[in-house]
Formats: structure tokens, C-alpha cells, sequence
């Protein structure tokens, strides 16, 4: 008799395109007991239908079909289509966001931002993209939404908490506001503005937030209009004592990352 997972499995013919594409965004995961082999003909099913289809469209009942798993055990286990598709998309989220660990704060940001680049302009992105549409006019949605993206920064904050104990940040640093404002640009750039996303902005956002993030949100001041470039060392000294300054070639300078 054939496992459950193998049962009603879709002709090899049914769009061998869709399934082609879907190889790059569906997770790779070795193949376990009984319990992996359904996840993974499920998990499989519903990427390639959250790449073809629209949310509203997406049944538990085709995700049966197309996987050769039995409606009521899909059931059983994810309880709602909205829940199937979260656990999806973290788990891919996982593969395509490895949290960097460079002994850096800088290059662990710029490395995070350029993972977020790639995922933005792959079939994921797309796929994020509409679901977060969806999930506006989706009280279902809202809470699995919201579930996604509490996970996501929860790991992202393993960055700011590592920088904190090498020093590179003050102790009150709001790991959760820093990485918002991070992230936050690329979203408005890519959804918003419509304008690509070029490989210089990861280094120009972080360089931009980490000025304010290590001050602890504080900015030099002076009279209005002039430039902090003519302040003396003194003044800079007012500051966080995270603040490292000198002047090179007549400039006040930040020393972080040498």
C-alpha cells in the first residue's frame, strides 16, 4: 500500500514550470521519517502555490491535492491555511537568513541587509509581498503576520545583543527600534518608491543609523546651521563614552570599526 504522502500525487506533467521554479524557494530538508516526508510534499505544494496563485485562492483542499496528503491530516497539523503558510515561509526564512556573526556590528548589519536584498528580489520576496497585502484585509492573516515577523527580528536581535557585549553599542541601545530602522529603508525603497535596490545601500544605511545608535540616540549640538564638523574634540567628548574622536585631515572622526 503507498504512504499517505504518495497517494492522489499529482501526473509529473501538471506544470513541471510552476514545480521548476519553486525548487529555489521551496526549503531543503533531508528526507526522515513518515512525519518529514508529509512536511515536506506539504511544504512543497503550498510554495508552489503561493507562486502561482493568489492568497485568497490558496485551499487546503488543493494543497492535498497537489501534495498527495490527505485534507484531514493537514489538518490535524496546521490547523489553518494561515498557519500552514507561516510555518513555510519561516522555515525557508531560516535557509535564506543565516544571522551573521563577524565579530563586527557593521559588518554583521551589512551583511544582514544584503541577505535581505537577495530575498526581496527572489521568488520569497514576491511571495512576502503578497501575503502581507493579503493579510490587510484578513483578520485571519493578521495574527500569523505579526507571529512571522516577531520571530524574524526575535533572531535578528542576536546582532545588536553580541554587539552590546563587545561594547560597540551603550547598554540602553532598543535592539528592536535599530533593526526597524535598519531594515525599514529597503522595504519603502523596493514596495514604496519602486526604485532598485543597489548594492551601496547596505553600507550607507548602517553607517547612517549606527552614527546615532552608538551616541544612545544623542547628537552633538550647537548653533543652528553650522556644521558638527567644526566642533572641537572637546565637544564630542560630551557624548556616550562609546565615542571614540579625533580630527583626521580637519574632520571630526567616529572611531568604531578599524
Amino acid at each position: 500500500m503507498q504512504p499517505e504522502y504518495q497517494r492522489n500525487a499529482p501526473p509529473s506533467s501538471v506544470r513541471e514550470s510552476t514545480r521548476d521554479s519553486a525548487k529555489e524557494a521551496v526549503p531543503k530538508r533531508r528526507l526522515g521519517g513518515r512525519s518529514t516526508r508529509v512536511q515536506v510534499a506539504v511544504f512543497n505544494a503550498t510554495m508552489e502555490l503561493l507562486l502561482t496563485e493568489s492568497y485568497d485562492a490558496i485551499t487546503i483542499a488543493e494543497i492535498a491535492s497537489r501534495s498527495g496528503v490527505h485534507e484531514t491530516s493537514i489538518y490535524r497539523r496546521w490547523k489553518t491555511k494561515e498557519v500552514l503558510i507561516i510555518e513555510v515561509l519561516l522555515e525557508r526564512a531560516k535557509e535564506m537568513f543565516p544571522i551573521p556573526d563577524t565579530g563586527s556590528v557593521r559588518s554583521d548589519l551589512v551583511q544582514l541587509l544584503q541577505e535581505v536584498i537577495a530575498f526581496l528580489q527572489s521568488p520569497m520576496g514576491e511571495i512576502m509581498a503578497k501575503i502581507s497585502t493579503a493579510s490587510l484585509h484578513s483578520a485571519a492573516m493578521a495574527p500569523e503576520r505579526q507571529h512571522y515577523w516577531s520571530s524574524r527580528f526575535e533572531q535578528f536581535n542576536r546582532i545588536v545583543e553580541r554587539a552590546r557585549e563587545r561594547g560597540e553599542f551603550p547598554p540602553q541601545t532598543d535592539e528592536h527600534l535599530l533593526l526597524k530602522t535598519v531594515i525599514g529603508p529597503l522595504y519603502v525603497q523596493k514596495f514604496l518608491l519602486n526604485q532598485p535596490l543597489d548594492e551601496s545601500l547596505p553600507g550607507r544605511i548602517v553607517d547612517l543609523v549606527l552614527s546615532g545608535a552608538r551616541s544612545g540616540g544623542k547628537t552633538a549640538s550647537g548653533p543652528p546651521g553650522e556644521s558638527l564638523d567644526a566642533y572641537p574634540v572637546e565637544r564630542c567628548n560630551r557624548l556616550e563614552s562609546a565615542w571614540q574622536c579625533d580630527r583626521l585631515s580637519g574632520k571630526r572622526s567616529f572611531l568604531f570599526d578599524t
